[in-house]
């Protein structure tokens, strides 16, 4: 499907950027498709056979029962007992992926949740989405990620307690063009949007050291998209 957009827009190369499940997706395509990237940022996600991780596993069977939604909507109806449970210790879906879970407003929450849970349509592709999680794909494509000459960066936030950083060194490991892990002492799973510099910092310095080594022709030969 990336590469339709890409057709359909006209953009033959792109910096990919992935997190959690678009990690997964971003290193299928990297393996299909090496060509049209420039380069691949690579955030806490899915990798090889390490996932679902056994911390969603409870969210799996929630979908398979079609209770998911009641789970979700109570933290959308009443977020800030949803705070209070957090605040108690108790792992609520959402705020247990953040350092700060005050970047949780009630405004953010509503528009993560609200989209998801608007319709009965939504809602089944929304359990979908969970009992689709299989490693399956990222297992397959071994192979081609060993193969793999495309510049890539790896930025990875230790205190995620999905994603141990031992899946952030396997791939500097597999990927030949992997080149360096930058860890974030303090970053979760979302760390992206709570710790925004921890990875965009790396990320212009690796984009200016790719674009050193393979100069183009003008600034409109580079589109990043995550």
């Amino acid at each position: 499907m990336l590469a339709e957009v890409m057709d359909a827009l006209g953009i033959e190369k792109v910096d990919l950027v992935g997190n959690d499940s678009g990690g997964a997706i971003a290193q299928i395509f990297a393996a299909n498709y090496p060509e049209r990237l420039t380069s691949l940022v690579l955030t806490n996600c899915d990798v090889h056979d390490g996932w679902p991780p056994p911390q969603v596993l409870p969210i799996m069977e929630h979908a398979r029962k079609g209770t998911l939604a009641r789970t979700f909507q109570s933290i959308l109806d009443r977020p800030d007992l949803a705070r209070e449970r957090y605040v108690r210790g108790e792992s609520v879906p959402l705020f247990r992926s953040y350092a700060n879970p005050s970047v949780l407003t009630d405004e953010v929450i509503r528009l993560y949740l609200q989209p998801l849970l608007s319709s009965q349509r939504r809602i089944e592709a929304f359990q979908r989405y969970w009992l689709g999680f299989d490693n399956t794909h990222t297992v397959a494509i071994h192979s081609a990620l060993k193969g793999l000459q495309v510049p890539t960066l790896i930025v990875w936030g230790l205190k995620d307690i999905f994603f141990d950083k031992k899946w952030a060194y396997w791939l500097k490991d597999t990927i030949p063009g992997a080149r360096r892990v930058i860890e974030v002492a303090d970053g979760r799973l979302f760390f992206p949007e709570d710790r925004p510099d921890a990875l965009s910092g790396p990320m212009l310095q690796f984009w200016d050291e790719v674009e050193r080594n393979n100069p183009r022709s003008g600034p409109s030969g580079r589109s990043r998209h995550s």
